[in-house]
């Protein structure tokens, strides 16, 4: 298990050029966080949601990538930006009712897509003017990022310990 881990965890991160590589890289990110996180997990189910959308709907996939070369890397992007917003609420929020749940809901955004309407204001860096489509290293140090996450979890997790039981 550990090598399926550090193998996870080792990925290239590049931009999706076609819909096999944005599934292949959503596949990836969803069994990091299914293990980060659980399977019944918010981040774990708006993933799944993602990726059965795109599956159900390949051709569209495939010809709002063919129209817009960027489309998927918009797509992967939106999803990303919804889960940091999550994680980042999840660490700012006191208890789990205020935490911010609305950014990972992707009814809306399945539904653009099908009335070829999703719209996304993205990091311009992601798409590289003029230069071949390459492999990026987008994420420069994931075992560092994955690390932080677990102790902020640990940390949550203590600090709800104390403040039920009342000590250490």
């Amino acid at each position: 298990m550990d090598a399926d881990i550090q193998k996870a965890l080792k990925q290239d991160c590049f931009l999706s050029e076609n819909v096999n590589d944005a599934l292949e890289q959503s596949q990836n990110y969803l069994s990091i966080n299914t293990f980060l996180f659980t399977s019944k997990s918010s981040i774990v189910m708006s993933i799944k949601s993602w990726l059965a959308h795109i599956m159900q709907n390949k051709t569209i996939y495939v010809m709002l990538q063919a129209r817009d070369q960027d489309f998927l890397t918009k797509v992967l992007f939106h999803l990303e930006t919804g889960i940091q917003i999550h994680l980042t609420s999840c660490t700012l929020c006191k208890d789990r009712y205020n935490v911010d749940d609305k950014c990972l809901d992707v009814e809306r955004d399945h539904h653009d897509i099908l009335a070829y309407r999703f719209m996304v204001t993205y990091l311009s860096a992601l798409s590289p003017r003029g230069k071949p489509r390459e492999k990026l290293n987008l994420i420069k140090n994931t075992n560092e990022v994955h690390q932080q996450v677990i102790m902020m979890m640990e940390s949550h997790e203590q600090s709800t310990r104390n403040k039920t039981f009342g000590g250490n």
